[in-house]
């Protein structure tokens, strides 16, 4: 079962969700919003909780303990953690629409109650996970093929080096914390030096671990 976190600043709207999709998902309600007072830490909290995808209001700031309403919360993950399933159950439609750019993320939290709607909603943050999750796991399967091969008597072609650039700046994309190359480490190193840096990097990564 995926899990779930949801963003609410309003518990009677927590408890509701809870009891919508609680069948479906394996729940993390945040309940403390002090826990999440910031952007950055609302991230750290997702990745620490393991979390698949992300539900969230679109009016969160109203309780003034957070201080970022939900199209901010799309905009900072699309930048921080590329692709991650974050997806909007709110009853001020309009003004999400006025504030979003990808409006296909948008959901009526007063139709969430029609068990048709809620259905497709389900089946929609399902697919959103297996594809997020399969395109991560393609892009890290062809880094370890290419640089397998790179290490190889052949080597890389010209192509090839450049498509393993492209890969590390997509991981990059993804998961900064992850992929041990910064963005401006791969803009300006050569790839020789960077595949270097990578193996040295996960190295250290794992003694740590």
């Amino acid at each position: 079962m995926y899990k779930l976190g949801y963003l609410d600043d309003d518990q009677g709207n927590r408890t509701s969700f809870a009891r919508q999709f609680e069948k479906d998902f394996d729940l993390c309600m945040v309940e403390d919003l002090n826990k999440v007072p910031t952007l950055q830490s609302l991230l750290e909290m997702v990745e620490t909780k393991g979390l698949d995808a992300l539900a969230i209001d679109f009016q969160l700031a109203g309780s003034g303990i957070l201080s970022y309403n939900g199209d901010e919360v799309v905009e900072y993950f699309d930048k921080n953690k590329k692709y991650f399933p974050v997806f909007m159950v709110t009853s001020y439609v309009s003004d999400a629409l006025q504030s979003m750019y990808d409006v296909y993320l948008i959901n009526d939290k007063e139709k969430v109650e029609n068990d048709e709607y809620r259905g497709q909603l389900i089946v929609n943050v399902q697919n959103s996970i297996i594809a997020y999750q399969r395109r991560v796991s393609a892009i890290e399967n062809k880094v370890k093929s290419l640089e397998k091969k790179q290490s190889s008597i052949d080597g890389l072609t010209s192509d090839e080096e450049k498509e393993l650039l492209n890969l590390h700046l997509k991981l990059n994309a993804i998961d900064p914390k992850a992929n041990p190359v910064s963005a401006e480490q791969l803009q300006t190193k050569p790839l020789k030096e960077l595949q270097e840096l990578v193996k040295n990097s996960r190295e250290i990564l794992k003694s740590l671990s």
